[in-house]
């Protein structure tokens, strides 16, 4: 069954897929694990972990240095758009019914639209629209939210006339940074970013996080700032004994200064305020985009 990124948000699980070519070498043993830190929350532990070292600090910068944070919310074929347009609008003015994995239902029987209509909410103008490539398959999907919890991503195929649920996030911490690439913004979880495929499959998902206290809590004197790898790094015995395992996220942690912090994620950072930005290029209300 297609890996939903909402199942991602939820169980934040790793997936095994084939490793891409990298410069950290691999040794696989099984027994790792159980010689290096572990907790259900790296939160709880990080003052127990050492700072890595210069090595491997310059190694985890050549990674990060070599994702492309920075997303473009990609028009697709605009020679189309009225086509699609007008098949987005049949199903939204109820004259075609969505198709679902194994069926098809009205849209208002879909998920949050369900319960916006059991609760007699159910207004197309209540809800914004981003109108671009979100997959790369060259045309434009349109992907619908209530700006607060969820958002619906809909194909059109040309071959059917039919219109398909492509994808779903069903949680305020995912937002979108354009063809194929999420951000996520988990709060105290820390933030990320989340490369899909075209099938809406999760690629790869790095995170970062600062953990030790609230703001309000002054008393606080130190921070632990925290990183991850994207899940196609194998990671070498030396790299391991020199993280935490965090057994709620399900991956490796290496703590870093605050200042090795700031040059790992500023990258993201830019190509965040750069996203918030280019999405509002695509972003429309019901009657902006269909009336």
């Amino acid at each position: 069954m297609k890996r939903k990124i909402k199942e991602l948000v939820i169980c934040i699980a790793i997936v095994s897929f084939c490793a891409l070519e990298s410069e950290v070498n691999h040794t696989d043993n099984p027994t790792i694990k159980d010689t290096v830190p572990q907790t259900e929350n790296s939160e709880e532990i990080f003052e127990e972990i050492d700072y890595i070292d210069d090595k491997l600090y310059i190694a985890i910068k050549d990674i990060y240095d070599k994702i492309d944070f920075n997303g473009d919310f990609q028009p697709g074929d605009t020679t189309k758009y009225e086509m699609y347009k007008k098949a987005y609008q049949e199903i939204l003015d109820g004259e075609k019914k969505v198709k679902l994995s194994e069926e098809e239902c009205y849209i208002w029987d879909v998920g949050g639209f369900a319960v916006d209509n059991e609760l007699g909410k159910f207004d197309k103008e209540n809800y914004s629209y981003y109108f671009f490539d979100m997959n790369g398959n060259g045309n434009p999907e349109l992907c619908i939210t209530d700006k607060a919890w969820y958002t619906y991503v809909f194909n059109y195929e040309e071959e059917s006339n039919q219109v398909t649920l492509w994808n779903e996030y069903i949680s305020d911490t995912i937002f979108f940074m354009g063809t194929q690439k999420l951000g996520f913004a988990g709060g105290w979880s820390g933030d990320g970013f989340i490369s899909i495929d075209s099938c809406g499959e999760y690629e790869y998902f790095v995170r970062f996080k600062v953990v030790g206290g609230e703001p309000y809590q002054n008393e606080i004197e130190e921070y632990g700032y925290l990183v991850s790898l994207p899940e196609y790094i194998e990671l070498s015995d030396d790299m391991k004994n020199q993280a935490v395992y965090d057994q709620a996220d399900e991956r490796y942690y290496f703590r870093v200064t605050e200042k090795q912090y700031k040059e790992l994620t500023e990258k993201y950072d830019e190509a965040v305020k750069n996203a918030r930005e280019k999405l509002k290029h695509v972003t429309y209300t019901y009657e902006e985009l269909f009336g």
